[in-house]
């Protein structure tokens, strides 16, 4: 099959720089011209998108995904549904929506995202700073309490003394929330910013290419197009076809 798409590449493509000789033709004339004029459009078309709007609407459309899925698989289980293949479908396009949604919504709406880390951070962080003035006014004891739960929890990474009194321990319960609010942070950037960058390339390789095909063939622009089906069918034609 690959072999019958080869040779025909390469007839085609050897067809249309024969040039002068095939458009004495008039129907040929006229079909590279409209041929020409089509591709121009289509290359303009695209060289004139952005690709920060191309990026925001595949966030709309990975949210859509990520909703009408999660839509479905609860449609599933309330109408007692039984399709392992559909399950596992709309469980995938959830999953990998989910993720490229809130990648791209990660780097696109950061300024969104480090407002709620901030709130975060003032919350946990800044609210733990509370229990030794709870202490002090009730006597309840939480601020050692909590320490003593983190003790125990991060006994396997880090050995906590205790004994230190009361501004220590609200210290490091400080340090140890805003910490992993910290590394939380971090570890968004690792999966979200590659995700991200791969996104925005797969939107941009197209604009930057019909700009680059635009400026190098102004006239006959879809004479790249032949020129690669032609390279494809000379290289399998010549190596793949002839191991």
């Amino acid at each position: 099959m690959l072999k019958a798409v080869a040779i025909i590449a390469n007839v085609v493509g050897s067809i249309y720089f024969m040039g002068g000789m095939m458009l004495q033709h008039d129907k040929a004339k006229e079909l590279v011209e409209s041929m020409d004029m089509g591709f121009k459009s289509v290359l303009l078309e695209i060289k004139e998108k952005k690709p920060a709007k191309i990026i925001q609407a595949l966030l709309k459309m990975f949210g859509i995904l990520t909703a009408a899925s999660f839509v479905g698989i609860l449609l599933l289980g309330v109408l007692n549904i039984h399709s392992q293949k559909l399950a596992f479908a709309l469980s995938v396009t959830f999953l990998l929506s989910g993720i490229l949604s809130g990648s791209l919504f990660w780097v696109l709406r950061h300024k969104e995202i480090l407002k709620q880390v901030g709130q975060w951070l003032l919350f946990f962080g800044g609210g733990s700073l509370l229990f030794p003035l709870m202490d002090i006014i009730t006597n309840a004891g939480m601020t050692n309490a909590v320490y003593s739960m983190m003790q125990v929890s991060i006994s396997p990474l880090l050995t906590l003394p205790s004994g230190n009194g009361l501004g220590y321990e609200a210290s490091v319960i400080t340090g140890v929330y805003v910490g992993i609010i910290i590394i939380m942070y971090a570890i968004s950037w690792l999966y979200a910013a590659p995700i991200a960058a791969a996104a925005w390339f797969i939107a941009a390789a197209p604009i930057y290419c019909a700009r680059a095909i635009s400026r190098a063939f102004p006239k006959q622009p879809i004479a790249v197009v032949f020129f690669a089906l032609w390279l494809f069918s000379l290289l399998y034609l010549s190596y793949a076809a002839n191991p």
